[in-house]
């Protein structure tokens, strides 16, 4: 059965699914939905439904969701609220507390009403819920603990000791796993079975504890780090390193959050085990520093997923397109982009919203010259590292010129400003520069570009940004492309060729043999 225009009934259906009637009962999709968390569920799943089944092409499908007021449908492909649910699960309170008793006394996990979907293993603690500390050292473990981190035993033996208890107090499922095996190798721990060395059972059994936890560690200081000066104790660098580098290339808005979410809680939770047990006393200031890294890193990181997703922005590519950008070309007369998933509209509706912003934000001069839109040359271009200074809002009046003229013009979108200095950044290609950009350089220290506000919420204080600058012969500058975005806590260090380093070595060390 083929769905049309004048029959909105699959719509009519999937906002029901999403609705606050049935989502919170509707154990499946509220796993894919996570609720407030308001997660995108992939389109395909929905149509799997006996329901939706009958509605057809995929395409016809897309295009009506398009057209919800309830829902927003991303690349095509993931449909998700426009508001999170606020509503809690359907679970009455009464019922939770007598299953909540009855389990209680029979001494096994159910999974609650409002989750059915969860299993008995599932429902075992881990160790990284959001709330959970450790609990209090007795004296027994004190004891015992006091000859495991004593001061005058090496930091990197006391850190793996430290290292191989933490895990046996963990439960690791696969994605925790692998953000704390990445999280180790980056900082230096090699992550793999130690030997024995001829150990067996009855040795064990003549060992204290800090000599089992020694021969049995899964976690230990690499050699490569023990026996060279390139390596120094630093808690809040690597924290910075690896969540501001290491892992943003992995990182998509579609699932960023709930990544971000999981490093940042993995990270926070060995930290906390670190302070509780005292395993390093002398470093206590470097561990709360690198724990405030990750409350930074909560906060920002996916808003940078983001900002890297949508800039240049509409602006920015539209002056691209109409003057000799990256962009420019890709079109043929007035039909659409050909790359209609970065850009669907027409080389006039370019040329309207760089008129617009002119009016709007251009100096006497330039608002002068609006008409002239298609005369203008770039004269000035340059490969650019810019740190964000000041984000500045659209104020109520040019909202208001915005608001009126979308009546007309619906692709237009309130323009704010990005204020920007230069910045060094150390990852930078070297370019060949000009002697007018060396000249800049010394000179130009500071420079403004207009944004969307829809992207500019995204953008803070303190964010770095790496791409090309170019400017107009009216002195308008606009980010032609952007290679890089990273977070205010940017801080690269050579752990990123660590393993790479070790792979080389090992196919050395093989080819040798």
């Amino acid at each position: 059965m083929e769905s049309t225009g004048d029959t909105p009934q699959e719509r009519i259906e999937v906002e029901y699914y999403f609705s606050d009637e049935n989502l919170p009962k509707d154990a499946y999709l509220l796993d894919k939905n996570g609720g407030k968390e308001n997660k995108p569920v992939e389109i395909k799943k929905i149509c799997q439904f006996p329901k939706m089944r009958r509605y057809k092409p995929y395409r016809s499908l897309v295009e009506s969701l398009k057209k919800s007021t309830m829902l927003e449908v991303i690349d095509n492909k993931y449909i998700k609220r426009r508001v999170p649910l606020t509503i809690e699960p359907m679970a009455p309170e009464e019922v939770k507390a007598v299953l909540e008793e009855e389990q209680k006394k029979q001494g096994i996990n159910r999974p609650p009403p409002d989750q059915p979907w969860m299993t008995k293993a599932m429902m075992k603690p881990t160790g990284f819920e959001e709330f959970y500390a450790d609990a209090p050292v007795t004296p027994a473990a004190f004891e015992e603990e006091q000859s495991l981190y004593d001061k005058d035993i090496l930091f990197e033996t006391r850190i793996e000791t430290a290292i191989q208890r933490y895990r046996a107090r963990r439960k690791f499922h696969q994605k925790t796993a692998q953000v704390f095996n990445k999280f180790m190798t980056y900082g230096g721990i090699e992550c793999g079975p130690k030997m024995f060395g001829g150990s067996d059972n009855r040795d064990l059994a003549e060992m204290d504890a800090a000599e089992i936890a020694a021969v049995t560690a899964t976690h230990f200081v690499s050699e490569d780090v023990l026996y060279t000066d390139r390596w120094e104790v630093d808690f809040a660098g690597v924290a910075k390193g690896f969540l501001s580098c290491h892992i943003m290339t992995e990182l998509e808005s579609i699932s960023g959050q709930a990544d971000i979410a999981r490093a940042t809680n993995v990270m926070r939770n060995f930290y906390n085990y670190l302070l509780h047990h005292n395993v390093c006393p002398e470093l206590e200031s470097q561990i709360q520093a690198a724990r405030k890294v990750c409350d930074l890193a909560d906060i920002e990181l996916f808003n940078v997923v983001v900002a890297n997703e949508r800039l240049p922005g509409p602006f920015n590519t539209a002056v691209s397109a109409t003057h000799g950008g990256t962009v420019a070309g890709v079109y043929s007369g007035e039909h659409d982009w050909e790359d209609s998933s970065a850009i669907n509209r027409t080389l006039q509706d370019c040329q309207d919203i760089v008129k617009f912003a002119m009016s709007a934000y251009g100096s006497e001069q330039q608002y002068d010259k609006v008409g002239d839109v298609g005369k203008f040359q770039t004269v000035y271009q340059e490969q650019i590292s810019l740190e964000v200074t000041k984000v500045e809002m659209a104020d109520e009046a040019t909202r208001a010129l915005y608001d009126a003229a979308r009546e007309k013009k619906p692709f237009l979108v309130a323009l704010g400003k990005l204020h920007c200095r230069r910045w060094t950044y150390p990852l930078a290609p070297n370019f060949d520069r000009s002697i007018e950009a060396l000249k800049r350089q010394q000179t130009e220290h500071t420079m403004t570009l207009w944004v969307e506000e829809n992207i500019l919420q995204y953008c803070a204080v303190g964010m770095k940004i790496e791409g090309e600058v170019r400017e107009l012969d009216i002195g308008i500058k606009w980010l032609d492309s952007v290679r890089a975005i990273s977070p205010s806590f940017f801080e690269w260090l050579p752990n990123e060729f660590y393993k790479e380093e070790k792979v080389l070595k090992a196919e050395s060390e093989a080819t040798a043999a």
